[in-house]
């Protein structure tokens, strides 16, 4: 008499398809993220600097809006935004900084060193009236913030009631 209940049966190990498929899907969707963390830094470094462009922006347009100045008083150096290719902020901030650019660093300016910043239409600066909005004849304001090393590019955009928003497209 042969018993078969006598004989133990293996449990079978391992892994389903379905386990194999998902683990691999999981592997190939976490490597291509970070691939593109890896080689995407640039674009990171011009989304960041977009930010801190519209933080520097709003706070000249801010100190403006504070001011309770005549715009053409002598003294408006800290409420008009300068923009040369090497630095953007408050007039008096880019004057500090071109005089020495060693210069403590100041939160209403942005000079970071591989990056240009241009105003499109060639203007150097923005002026803003008592309640934010620019005093420019081309309006929306594109300030263009490009790479030295890179191709990389991006904007930043005021409109005419003076709401600042950092884009890739066209400033509406």
């Amino acid at each position: 008499m042969t018993s078969h209940a006598s004989e133990k049966t293996q449990p079978q190990t391992g892994f389903t398809l379905v386990e194999l498929i998902v683990v691999i899907l999981l592997l190939s969707i976490l490597s291509a993220v970070a691939v593109s963390r890896f080689t995407s830094k640039q674009s990171f470094e011009v989304f960041a600097l977009q930010e801190l462009v519209v933080s520097v922006v709003r706070q000249v347009q801010v100190n403006r809006m504070q001011s309770n100045v005549d715009i053409d008083a002598v003294n408006n150096d800290n409420f008009v935004l300068a923009v040369a290719s090497d630095c953007l902020g408050s007039v008096a901030a880019c004057k500090d900084y071109q005089l020495d650019p060693n210069a403590p660093a100041r939160s209403d300016r942005v000079t970071p060193p591989e990056y240009q910043f241009s105003i499109v239409g060639g203007d150097t600066s923005v002026s803003f009236d008592l309640l934010g909005n620019p005093l420019m004849t081309t309006l929306p304001v594109e300030i263009l913030v490009t790479s030295s090393v890179s191709s990389e590019a991006g904007k930043v955009c005021i409109n005419s009631q003076g709401h600042v928003t950092a884009t890739t497209g066209a400033c509406l």
